[in-house]
């Protein structure tokens, strides 16, 4: 079966965009905070992705080697986003 990388991020942005309109109303709108949501999405045989849970506080420590590739980055880009 053909991976298709950009067809899989589409339906898996599709996933996330859907559950934060779900729950955008039950977040308050302060200018003085953000919230950081962890989204946990696993990819069956068919390639179907499958949101098993959001986290609201996710773990940021770095603990290992993808932690190492991944973390520092999104943490520039988190800080990135704020408007000071």
């Amino acid at each position: 079966m053909h991976l298709n990388w950009e067809k899989l991020w589409i339906k898996i942005e599709q996933i996330i965009i859907l559950t934060c309109l779900n729950l955008a109303s039950q977040i308050p709108d302060l200018d003085c905070c953000f919230e950081l949501f962890g989204f946990d999405v696993i990819v069956d045989s068919n390639l179907k992705p499958w949101l098993l849970e959001v986290n609201s506080s996710p773990a940021l420590a770095i603990e290992g080697t993808v932690d190492q590739q991944v973390k520092p980055d999104l943490i520039k880009d988190i800080i990135g986003l704020l408007k000071f």
